[in-house]
């Protein structure tokens, strides 16, 4: 019979690959089809990394379908399949319910009504088609290869597509066609084993009634265990519980239960693993080791407050609400400790800061010094560096640090405290002997010529005991030769009167002997 059907009697697979290759042209579609007990098994292979919208592949398949299906088809099994991949990847089970005019144009339905014989030997010719061409096309797929021995024992009639009942039809003895016989076989065998031995496909779902007993013991356990080994092990039974729910396929009627147990698992491990880190943060921090420097201790409190945070934030009504009760008293006492700590080596640190600053200064100070309140200074820095390194505690980080520069700045300050008191000395000698030369020389206005030459012996004296090597040194020995030569004319001042005094004792004693015999002027011209 010849070939050249009308539209509606194309070869089926030819059809569905030219609709699939319109839907999505991106893709490089091979149709199979399949018939057996009213059940018609239509496996569809594209090219690996087309980027397939499997809705939009199973609808416009579906619309495709609705008009070239007759009543004889109860049921379509449509899949999407990469090539050389053996299970499919999608699946679309329907029941199809035949439109009441299986041919869509006037012309078609005249042509069938005159020739029923004709069309559904066309028909069934184009499936034989389908048959021979499609297993040309695809020569080396294993799964269109195989037939079982049983084959045409398990395979009916097969029967015409788009022919609608009438008598002719069922008059005509059609003989049973293996047409795709061997395709839905393996289809059969593969997809039906691979899919009924999926778990919680048939019969009960262990894997799901496990998942939730431990999801619920789990929670239970968590109100009241406290130790990070505990906690980890209901963790560890929570993911494999996950992870064994995986396996359930799509195609199970408990697979949208075990998605939502997938949630509930999923969301109380990442709740354990946010406890968990608390935990072992806090571990970190009691075994971290204290060697009292300041970065150990900004270390504990980091850990210490990422320790108390998520523990922080668990809501009353959480099954973590009773350990992070417990946790957090001990968890803040160990922070505000951890914080003094911190505190006290900090405030250390800064004071030797401040000591190696207020030592440098003074060290400027001891190259600058030209007065007494210079070296004073200078000495009261260094007293500030001795003071403050000598009370770092021994307890300190910074002991050994601090024990140093004591011991290097100490000699400094007793090189500066011992030059500021023999500055001290030299000041007082310098201005003590100007204050008695001023002395000496008022007496000398007052014609007071002993006390002079006693001051200025005095301011003399002085001067001479200024100290080498002082400020005031140079000072004093420029005042020696001045307070000597004031000291020396003095001295022959009190000379002359004495002299004089002398000669009026002796000079009154002649001129009163018994009676005033003679009268005289005595003055250091001489006598009259």
């Amino acid at each position: 019979m010849s070939a050249s059907a009308p539209p509606e009697n194309l070869q089926l697979g030819e059809l569905l690959q030219k609709r699939l290759r319109l839907t999505i042209p991106q893709a490089t579609w091979k149709v199979r089809c399949a018939l057996k007990k009213g059940i018609l098994m239509i496996l569809c292979e594209h090219q690996e990394g087309a980027g397939i919208n499997t809705t939009a592949a199973f609808t416009s398949l579906r619309q495709a379908l609705a008009v070239q299906l007759g009543s004889k088809v109860q049921e379509v099994r449509l899949f999407l399949r990469v090539a050389q991949q053996d299970i499919p990847y999608a699946q679309d089970f329907y029941t199809h319910k035949p439109i009441s005019e299986p041919f869509k144009d006037t012309e078609t339905r005249k042509y069938a009504a005159k020739n029923p014989d004709i069309l559904a030997h066309q028909s069934l010719h184009a499936w034989e088609q389908v048959e021979l061409s499609e297993e040309a096309q695809y020569p080396s797929n294993p799964v269109f290869e195989s037939e079982p021995t049983t084959l045409e024992e398990e395979v009916e009639a097969f029967e015409p597509l788009g022919v609608g009942e009438n008598k002719a039809a069922k008059s005509s003895q059609i003989k049973p066609l293996l047409i795709g016989g061997g395709l839905f076989a393996a289809i059969a065998s593969v997809m039906g084993g691979y899919m009924l031995t999926r778990p919680c496909v048939i019969g009960g779902c262990e894997a799901l009634d496990n998942a939730q007993q431990i999801y619920t013991q789990a929670t239970k356990q968590l109100r009241s265990t406290t130790e990070i080994a505990q906690i980890g092990a209901i963790q560890q039974k929570l993911q494999t519980a996950n992870q064994d729910l995986t396996a359930i396929p799509a195609w199970s009627l408990r697979h949208s239960q075990a998605q939502e147990t997938q949630t509930q698992l999923t969301t109380e491990s990442e709740k354990i693993t946010q406890v968990l880190t608390a935990l072992q943060k806090a571990d970190q921090a009691q075994k971290a080791p204290t060697n009292n420097a300041p970065q150990t201790w900004i270390a504990k409190q980091t850990l210490w407050r990422q320790a108390i945070a998520p523990l922080e934030a668990i809501p009353p009504n959480s099954e973590f609400y009773q350990l992070a009760k417990a946790k957090l008293p001990s968890f803040r006492a160990n922070l505000t400790f951890t914080n003094q700590k911190l505190q006290a080596e900090q405030e250390i640190s800064r004071k030797i800061t401040v000591a190696l600053a207020v030592a440098a200064t003074a060290t400027n100070q001891e190259k600058q010094a030209k007065t007494l309140a210079d070296w004073e200074k200078t000495t009261a820095n260094w007293q500030v560096v001795i003071s403050t390194l000598g009370g770092i505690p021994r307890t300190s980080s910074a002991y050994s640090e601090a024990q140093k520069l004591f011991t290097t700045y100490q000699p400094k300050f007793t090189e500066a405290r011992e030059r500021t008191t023999k500055e001290k000395i030299a000041f007082a000698a310098y201005n003590r002997a100007l204050d008695i030369a001023k002395t000496a020389q008022r007496y000398e206005q007052q014609n007071q010529i002993p006390q002079g030459v006693a001051s200025w012996s005095q301011a003399l004296t002085a001067a001479g005991q200024v100290p080498k090597n002082t400020i005031y040194y140079s000072q004093a020995q420029s005042l020696l030769p001045n307070y000597t030569n004031a000291l020396q004319k003095a001295e022959a001042k009190l000379k002359v009167i004495n002299i004089l005094q002398l000669a009026r004792t002796d000079l009154n004693r002649a001129c009163n002997n018994g009676m005033r015999i003679c009268t005289f002027t005595l003055n250091e011209q001489g006598i009259m």
